[in-house]
């Protein structure tokens, strides 16, 4: 959660993901938080969760973060790597 005047606080979530990642269908499991500080970003990190890719997905492994853009859209990013 945010503090009143929302300068700082943080949250964390689960979310999925169905779709084709550099042309390979398939779906998986990621965990993100943030934390807020002085109303500027102190931590923000994006985590596939282990064993948790299906499909042509299967045991991709990686991190990531999210950036947002000044319009407020949201954007993920993933350095990530899928098995040979």
């Amino acid at each position: 959660g945010l503090t009143e005047d929302q300068s700082a606080g943080a949250y964390a979530a689960w979310e999925s993901f169905e779709r084709s990642v550099d042309g390979v269908r398939g779906a998986f499991a990621f965990v993100h938080m943030q934390v807020l500080s002085d109303s500027k970003v102190e931590a923000m990190v994006l985590h596939i969760v282990p064993s948790s890719g299906t499909g042509g997905l299967a045991g991709l492994t990686g991190v990531g973060g999210i950036r947002v853009d000044e319009d407020g859209t949201h954007r993920l990013w993933l350095d990530y790597a899928l098995p040979d």
